[in-house]
């Protein structure tokens, strides 16, 4: 009598395949790719933002132009004219949004006032992220309270903008 070890090649295919589904099915139980994938956008944003900030502050000073609107002939951040703080970017669709160039379809962007004034902040959250459920509607400043990045415009001459985010 022959005394037969270890496994057949069908049983070893059989158990390779159910580890395989498994795997499939568990693995999105455990990895969470969309929020990854959203905090990778908001830091995006966020350095955007700062490059913005330097370009939009460099060419103010250039032109000698501080606390009020220019114009960026030549396109650098991109073509038009930008409200400035101090010579930064403004809480502004003027101001930081213009400087962005961003799709606005794609972001909810909220101001923290609803009258045009000095020192108005912006949130910038991905579209959708802190709607309701059905994803329809709009949101309010108050509503964005997770994954966005927050732009405060400088309070002083002298001082910079302030840049944070929330995570998703």
């Amino acid at each position: 009598m022959k005394i037969q070890k270890g496994f057949t090649l069908i049983e070893l295919i059989i158990v390779i395949v159910v580890l395989g589904i498994l795997a499939v099915t568990a693995a999105p139980q455990f990895i969470n790719f969309s929020s990854d994938a959203q905090d990778a956008v908001v830091e995006g944003l966020e350095g955007s933002i700062k490059g913005a900030n330097q370009l939009v502050y460099a060419k103010a000073n250039i032109a000698g132009v501080t606390d009020q609107t220019y114009d960026a002939t030549d396109g650098y951040p991109t073509a038009g004219t930008y409200q400035t703080e101090y010579g930064y970017p403004a809480g502004s669709a003027g101001g930081i949004v213009a400087a962005l160039n961003i799709t606005v379809s794609e972001w909810d962007i909220k101001y923290s006032s609803d009258t045009p004034a000095a020192g108005i902040s912006v949130r910038f959250s991905p579209a959708g992220i802190n709607r309701d459920d059905d994803n329809s509607g709009t949101v309010t400043y108050a509503e964005i309270t997770e994954c966005y990045v927050e732009y405060t415009p400088p309070g002083a001459e002298g001082s910079a903008p302030t840049v944070s985010t929330t995570a998703c």
